[in-house]
């Protein structure tokens, strides 16, 4: 019986301390992005994105909360499998693919998969196709 207690001692020490390892691992990680990231803030590349974020200048009169100007540069893609063209889920994705295309700027919507309707999906709503 003490042999029992003795080896679940060792057992919860040796636990502890692999967790007290990871851990550690974790927050070396952290610290070295963190690390990283500050560095990749200051360095030449940056000068154009703070420039092109930057807080409104109430001086010359922008408004607060006014950040049309920086979507110029921003794009987004949606990807997406949706169920097939038919019935219910017919509309279901006309809908979904009508509410994304609203979005500004407008994305690139890519359909995944090869499903009934998605031939005649994407002739309906992109030209290009």
């Amino acid at each position: 019986m003490r042999r029992d207690r003795e080896y679940s001692r060792r057992s919860k020490q040796s636990g502890a301390a692999g967790a007290s390892g990871v851990s550690s691992w974790l927050f070396f990680w952290s610290a070295a992005l963190l690390a990283f990231s500050i560095l990749q803030l200051r360095s030449q590349s940056s000068a154009n994105f703070s420039s092109r974020f930057a807080l409104p200048d109430h001086a010359q009169g922008e408004k607060i909360g006014d950040y049309s100007h920086r979507l110029d540069g921003l794009s987004i893609e949606i990807f997406s499998a949706p169920k097939p063209f038919v019935g219910e889920d017919k509309g279901n994705n006309e809908r979904a693919i009508k509410s994304w295309l609203r979005l500004r700027p407008q994305p690139k919507v890519t359909l995944l998969g090869y499903e009934t309707g998605y031939d005649q999906a994407a002739r309906d709503f992109w030209d290009q196709y």
